[in-house]
């Protein structure tokens, strides 16, 4: 009997392929023929069901036409191929189309779409389901925000935000700033939010008075106020635009569900990178239960930052299938070595035709042409006597622990990544380890240039991801030259807006410093200058910090400072990092510096290698 294979279909696009064979030596080739097929996993092996996405059909009869295999499509499959084929050109064509027409868009002259804007945002009503990948800071939220005003005017009614906390309140003071959406459909999910009386009968409410407990909505005020759920479910019921952060979806997933959202947005996708995540694996169980025709936009400027099955969990939410299972994305494109550590990637091709169907991206150089001139530079800093005393105590003290560590076996990732900080800290300030030494070559460096260069005049945009530790001393620092003003992962999502709006608006306030929680999504072009008193690991963050000021609407040169201790580990982590910046390029294209982050290999390396001061 011939090898043959017969499809039939989901509703979400995806061929569920059976094989039929009765002689074992042409079913085993029929298997294996099956097995080339980029993005297959078994369904059921005992009945040899496999499945595929409707866009790989052509590869299908292609390795079947090479393999002898006879392949039978149902009336359904063929439909829906003649259908899916169509969509494509549509959304290859919806790229020519850059105007953008909606009564709902504000009538603000000054707050026109741009033309490359336009075209993601019909880009994205054609696909439905579609990767914005923009690069930082060429306003990927105004696309969204032009997808929801379309989106509402073909009869979308309920649209779903997911977004870092820090973002929450900016997501909705723009949408109310671009939009004539009323303010009573956009909500915020604010676990923290005071509850205020729904009778405005006491501004403040407190279930113990006299008139809350005479009030008969005492026991639902109860409920809303101290039952998460019911708070949660309060706060997004029956509104146009929800917006919450990441942290909450696996805790609300089935509430959200149940709400039956026509749309979802998750902004900077690039933080639900890991595929066993709960709340990746949330979101994807969100948007599955979500019906074909609805509208799944993941957005992010850098989907790649360190590894290609970064973009995996993102893809997988615009189509579950197109990449198959991760065991199956893993065998077709990632190569192991012995060990199962990742060395290298295979039909790199393949991918990358993927990718380019599903998503739009476009660079900071084809869309920004009159963009002002990016300086970047890096401070060495020379540490001062007792710090360099310190720092090789340290360093010697750590290499003997590890020696010890390393005959039993016990050597590992996290602990060698403690170790590095530790010496990171030493090189910002002697202060973070010790609070009676205050010593720091950086500090000294960063004042010189503020009192002689760049503080006189213009405002400073200040990064350090030790929140707790350095940035109170660089606020003491500062101060001395200027108001300051702070912003870490303790500062409340509504708190950071009013604190970015003082650092924008009011003349006084010199210098905004701030942790990493920050690196997402805000607008300072205010700023003339980035300093990065101590770089990330994963230098794509050193992107998300330089585009807080180096975005659309800035028209005065931005300078970045990198301040490097001379002859640390900070030399040695910045050297290393700068040698492996190729993945990002590869599969997504130029980006202003992403690279890949320090393997347990290259973080020894580090440690063992001699300062050189």
């Amino acid at each position: 009997m011939a090898s043959k294979i017969y499809t039939t279909l989901n509703p979400n696009w995806e061929l569920l392929l059976t094989a039929k064979c009765k002689n074992s030596h042409m079913k085993d080739k029929l298997v294996d023929s099956l097995r080339q097929m980029p993005v297959i996993s078994a369904v059921e092996k005992r009945r040899d069901q496999y499945v595929t996405f409707i866009h790989h059909i052509d590869k299908l009869r292609k390795i079947c036409l090479e393999s002898n295999i006879r392949l039978f499509f149902s009336e359904k499959v063929l439909n829906a191929e003649k259908t899916y084929k169509g969509k494509m050109k549509r959304i290859e064509n919806a790229k020519q189309n850059i105007e953008f027409e909606s009564k709902l868009w504000t009538d603000d002259e000054t707050k026109k779409v741009l033309s490359y804007q336009a075209q993601a945002i019909n880009v994205c009503i054609e696909a439905k389901r579609y990767l914005v990948g923009d690069d930082m800071g060429l306003g990927k939220t105004i696309e969204a925000i032009g997808i929801i005003c379309k989106a509402i005017e073909d009869d979308y009614k309920k649209f779903l935000i997911v977004c870092p906390n820090r973002l929450k309140y900016q997501w909705r003071d723009e949408i109310l700033s671009f939009t004539k959406i009323d303010p009573k459909q956009v909500s915020v999910f604010d676990s923290y939010k005071d509850f205020v009386c729904p009778l405005g009968i006491t501004n403040t409410l407190n279930l113990r008075t006299i008139c809350c407990k005479n009030c008969d909505r005492n026991e639902k005020c109860k409920r809303e106020r101290y039952d998460p759920l019911v708070r949660f479910r309060s706060q997004i019921v029956d509104k146009m635009i929800a917006i919450v952060n990441f942290e909450v979806i696996d805790k609300f997933k089935d509430i959200i569900i149940g709400q039956h959202f026509q749309g979802i947005f998750i902004d900077e996708a690039s933080r639900v990178k890991n595929i066993k995540a709960i709340t990746t694996k949330a979101i994807i169980k969100i948007t599955e239960e979500m019906p074909r025709d609805r509208i799944v936009i993941p957005m992010s400027g850098t989907f790649i930052e360190n590894k290609i099955d970064e973009i995996y969990p993102s893809l997988t939410f615009v189509h579950k299938g197109l990449l198959g299972e991760y065991h199956s994305f893993q065998n077709n494109y990632l190569v192991r070595d012995y060990f199962g550590n990742v060395v290298g990637h295979r039909n790199e091709n393949r991918l990358k035709k993927i990718i380019k169907s599903w998503i739009i991206r476009r660079s900071v150089d084809e869309v920004w042409k009159d963009r002002p001139p990016l300086i970047e530079m890096t401070e060495v800093c020379p540490m001062t006597e007792m710090q360099r005393k310190i720092y090789l105590d340290a360093r010697e003290g750590m290499l003997a622990e590890l020696k010890d560590k390393s005959k039993q076996n016990k050597i590992n990732m996290a602990e060698i990544g403690a170790l590095l900080i530790y010496l990171i800290q030493i090189c910002d300030s002697t202060e973070t380890v010790d609070p009676e030494i205050k010593e720091s070559g950086k500090l000294e460096v960063l004042k010189d240039k503020v009192e002689n260069d760049i503080g006189k005049k213009h405002k400073i945009l200040i990064f350090s991801f030790f929140a707790n530790k350095m940035i109170p001393i660089i606020i003491r620092e500062m101060e001395k030259y200027g108001k300051c003003l702070s912003i870490t992962g303790k500062t409340g999502p509504e708190e950071a807006e009013k604190i970015k709006k003082k650092f924008i608006e009011i003349e006084d306030y010199k210098f905004l410093i701030c942790s990493d929680s920050m690196a997402y999504g805000a607008n300072l072009q205010a700023a003339r200058y980035v300093v990065n008193f101590d770089l990330p690991w994963n230098p794509a963050k050193i992107d998300q910090r330089i585009r807080r000021v180096y975005r659309k609407g800035q028209k005065h040169t931005v300078t970045v400072i990198n301040l490097v201790t001379q002859g640390t580990i900070e030399d040695m982590i910045l050297e290393k990092l700068s040698f492996k910046r190729k993945i990002f390029e590869k599969f997504l294209g130029a980006s202003l510096g992403s690279k890949p982050t320090l393997s347990l290999e290259d973080m020894l390396n580090i440690l063992n290698k001699k300062p050189t001061f």
